[in-house]
């Protein structure tokens, strides 16, 4: 997001707006209160490319010990190579991020689970909630660390 911001001033040559600069200032303050509960922590996910590459970039900023993809395609969405599943990463991890699809493997396994990515076709409104810049990521920060607080996903 700082690089996104950079280029706009770059190509505009005017200032970041004031409540830019405070959702990054919320964020920075998100991260600060967050990283005693992500420090040390294994996640798995079930993402798409994109999602796993943002995610593990901010991740590793809170101090994630482990950020696991477990798949990163199209097919990510059905699940079925227990093979893979069955490493010692994801049955040790402390959160599993996914679609809808990988829900019931997290269940089974005992691993708090947040619905992430696409699809989400088992709770409303999934596809409004912000997950970019600023401000999307000191929810996400937010949200990510009320589940490992807690065990169980907080519906927000």
């Amino acid at each position: 997001t700082d690089e996104f911001f950079q280029f706009l001033l770059e190509l505009s040559g005017n200032e970041v707006q004031v409540k830019y600069r405070w959702q990054r200032q919320f964020l920075l303050d998100c991260m600060l209160d967050t990283c005693s509960t992500f420090r040390g922590k294994r996640i798995v996910a079930a993402l798409e490319a994109d999602h796993l590459r943002s995610l593990s970039q901010w991740l590793s900023e809170v101090g994630v010990k482990s950020f696991e993809p477990v798949f990163s395609s199209p097919l990510s969405a059905q699940i079925h190579d227990r093979r893979i599943l069955e490493q010692e990463p994801v049955q040790a991890a402390d959160l599993w991020v996914g679609s809808s699809y990988s829900e019931s493997m997290a269940e089974e396994w005992g691993i708090p689970f947040i619905p992430f990515g696409f699809p989400v076709f088992n709770r409303f409104g999934s596809s409004f909630q912000v997950s970019v810049g600023y401000r999307g990521t000191a929810e996400l920060l937010n949200y990510f660390g009320n589940v490992l607080l807690n065990g169980r996903e907080i519906i927000r």
